[in-house]
């Protein structure tokens, strides 16, 4: 590569390592964190890997900078997926599509770690040695494969849409030669789907109820949802790309038949998906390295111009980013997004305030939880979730056991607006309750300070409605066991 070439790579590996140090802490970040901090095989949202990988570097530092360079390394691990699988068909060519992936919008954003990065991570290591299985006719890579697949697995359940790739291209395409290089990749995967199974049975179907069916409850999917989808599409491929690649004459290469068949059936997959509930971006992190790789049948002279044109998008984010950053406090202050930068950015703060409660000898809890795991992690103390009866973010079903709260006075940290029927709604659950203001920096939040807390009420009323509404489970799962039915009530519940 030429001097201009290393200079701009180096630039963008500058900006992203301050990115990693500038962007605050974000809730999902804070969330998987608390994960780490309570080690098992599952969590009622996701499989467990992330948790596991944050255990493991959190060994060595919590920094949240620190457990970023994960991310950093799985962009790294994108960019040498794309230029060494190209590299057999045209390594200038490879060069300039792992160049443009790197120059990308897409690479810049994966700041941010998260269950994502550790599908994303497995997930191209699956990809690296599927392509090898195939063009070398190897069960040894397939098998190699699926043990990746299985890692991404236990990421986040998306590794199915890559499986599903998978199984279109080896059954489609390569039809009966293909048979066996799939049942290689499914032994491999295997053992990790087992594993997920068996804490499924042993812990209320957990995954399963969230994802398929607590998780899209009073979502709405459709039209409007199936463009807003293809518009995130077309950003991260960028419309002059795929304007550009329109041109490209269609290649015979096995290589770019895998890359297309892997990108076209997540693509359709996510577009059906999106009929039903909202696709989130994060969820094509893995995918659309694998839509930039077809880019590679363009000539090189376009795709340098691919190349170019991105940078000079990418250079716009990274001024647009850098001065949202850079913003003085003062300046946020005199905005509706205030109270936000205090809670992400500023969050000693709101521990310096919650402290004398804390000493006080008050049980520190928080309602929502985003509130609950940044604060966690800045205070330095376990500030678990209660009266949330949020389908997301449930760690708390499992983490805290309410009935060691019997008699404690509480006090509730809300991040907006206690309106008047929700205070009276407290008192149900509370000898006395009263709403405090808390000042942080000028950004007023609020507290709902209750005494002598009445567990056997709030059994009865709250936790029956979150048995009905998350812990409802269908007599056709067979359950082994669950935390939650077992410690609230065991008297009631005939299963397992």
């Amino acid at each position: 590569m030429s001097q201009k070439i290393w200079a701009w790579v180096l630039f963008v590996l500058a900006v992203k390592i301050y990115f990693i140090f500038a962007v605050p802490l974000t809730g999902d970040e804070a969330y998987f964190i608390r994960w780490a901090h309570h080690l098992d095989f599952g969590y009622y949202d996701h499989p467990p890997m992330i948790g596991w990988l944050l255990y493991v570097l959190g060994f060595f530092s919590e920094r949240i900078e620190w457990f970023r360079f994960f991310s950093l390394l799985t962009s790294a691990g994108i960019t040498w997926l794309l230029y060494t699988t190209l590299k057999p068909v045209d390594q200038t060519k490879a060069g300039l599509v792992a160049l443009l992936f790197w120059s990308s919008p897409v690479n810049l954003l994966m700041v941010p770690v998260t269950n994502d990065t550790a599908l994303t991570f497995f997930g191209l290591f699956s990809v690296a040695t599927f392509i090898t299985a195939v063009l070398k006719d190897s069960v040894r890579y397939a098998l190699v494969s699926g043990a990746f697949l299985g890692l991404a697995f236990l990421g986040k359940y998306f590794a199915v849409v890559l499986f599903l790739g998978m199984v279109v291209y080896l059954v489609v395409v390569k039809g009966r030669a293909g048979y066996r290089l799939l049942l290689a990749v499914i032994v491999g995967g295997l053992p990790f789907g087992v594993v997920n199974l068996y804490w499924n049975m042993c812990n209320c179907w957990d995954n399963i109820m969230f994802n398929v069916y607590n998780r899209h409850g009073g979502e709405h999917g459709g039209l409007e949802q199936l463009l807003i989808y293809l518009l995130v599409v077309l950003y991260f491929l960028m419309p002059w790309n795929l304007y550009i690649y329109r041109k490209a004459k269609r290649s015979s290469e096995t290589l770019f038949s895998i890359y297309r068949v892997l990108f076209v059936t997540a693509f359709l997959f996510y577009a059906l998906l999106s009929l039903r509930s909202e696709v989130g971006a994060h969820w094509l992190m893995l995918f659309i390295p694998l839509g930039m790789a077809l880019f590679a049948s363009v000539d090189e002279m376009r795709l340098k111009k691919m190349v170019k044109y991105t940078a000079v998008f990418t250079i716009v984010h990274m001024i647009a980013i850098g001065a949202v950053l850079n913003l003085p406090l003062e300046r946020w202050a005199k905005t509706s997004s205030y109270k936000g930068v205090v809670l992400f950015d500023q969050t000693r703060a709101l521990c310096d305030v919650l402290e004398p409660y804390r000493k006080r000898g008050d049980a520190v809890v928080a309602y929502g939880y985003t509130e609950s795991a940044i604060l966690s992690y800045h205070c330095g103390y376990e500030i678990p979730t209660l009266f949330n009866a949020s389908k997301y973010g449930r760690l708390d079903d499992k983490a805290l056991d309410v009935r060691v709260l019997q008699g404690r006075d509480i006090v509730v940290f809300h991040g907006n607006r206690v309106d008047p029927d929700e205070l009276k709604e407290y008192g149900r659950y509370f000898h006395k309750v009263s709403l405090h203001k808390l000042d942080a920096l000028g950004a007023q939040f609020n507290l709902v300070r209750g005494e002598s807390f009445d567990y056997e009420t709030y059994r009865t009323v709250f936790l029956r409605k979150i048995k009905e509404k998350f812990y409802t489970i269908p007599e056709y799962l067979p359950m082994r066991a669950c935390y939650f039915l077992d410690r609230y009530f065991k008297d009631e519940t005939p299963r397992p």
